[in-house]
């Protein structure tokens, strides 16, 4: 990186690549959501909600790439936070009850 030699290709290069890897995760979910092929435990809100996700991952990418042709420390940046943001559960993903929030222990 203080070469600063290929900095702009080497962001534009792996942030293609996970944006590619982002939009075939758009594609199979797609599939999976039409073809009524998800867990029939996921619900809903889950559905929506892992679908935003994954439509996000392909604005926050590109973003990150687009920022990294011209400043490409800060096209790493944007990208790398998005990795842990994936990571962060999603509600109804794991057959929690769509329709009701969760009720205080008595």
């Amino acid at each position: 990186m203080r070469a600063e030699q290929g900095l702009r290709a080497s962001v534009v290069v792996y942030g293609g690549t996970l944006w590619t890897a982002a939009a075939l995760f758009n594609i199979v979910w797609a599939h999976l959501r039409r073809a009524k092929l998800l867990d029939p435990g996921l619900g809903p809100v889950g559905t929506r909600a892992i679908g935003r996700r994954f439509a996000l991952a392909l604005v926050w990418i590109g973003s990150g790439i687009l920022v990294g042709a011209f400043v490409p420390i800060a096209g790493v940046a944007i990208i790398a936070a998005f990795l842990p943001a994936y990571y962060l559960p999603i509600r109804g993903e794991y057959g929690e009850n769509d329709d009701t929030a969760e009720q205080p222990a008595v």
